[in-house]
């Protein structure tokens, strides 16, 4: 998985899209990218409109 860009959507949010795969293989990693950014731009929006391949591993969190 890749990091797509964090940009502001609003006052309130920011839009996180990640790019590639998001299955069991990523999910560590993915897991703490939404934390970090979650502590740093407080709410998020996830984009997955450039996800390729997603399992259930990644939709948990």
């Amino acid at each position: 998985m890749e990091d797509g860009p964090t940009t502001p959507s609003n006052s309130e949010e920011s839009v996180f899209k990640p790019l590639g795969d998001l299955t069991i293989f990523e999910a560590a990693q993915f897991h703490a990218d939404l934390l970090a950014l979650h502590r740093q731009e407080g709410r998020l929006l996830i984009d997955l409109s450039e996800v390729s391949s997603l399992d259930s591993s990644c939709v948990q969190l």
